[in-house]
């Protein structure tokens, strides 16, 4: 949930969220996203490598690239 928060919230195009919770716990995993609120780029740019990594190796760099 937070990565998604974050995500979306590091986007120019995004100024609000609307959050859905399931277990009063998850409302506290959207709020605790806003820790890293003032440094979502640092935060965010080991993840976004990561994942485009195995988004390469699984669907292989084609299908990544017509995706994007």
């Amino acid at each position: 949930m937070q990565f998604n928060d974050l995500y979306c919230l590091a986007r120019p195009q995004v100024h609000t969220l609307s959050c859905g919770a399931a277990r009063p716990g998850d409302f506290d995993e959207h709020v605790a996203a806003l820790d890293y609120y003032d440094h979502i780029a640092e935060t965010m740019a080991p993840i976004e490598t990561r994942l485009h990594t195995e988004m390469h190796r699984v669907f292989g760099q084609g299908l990544v690239s017509a995706m994007v």
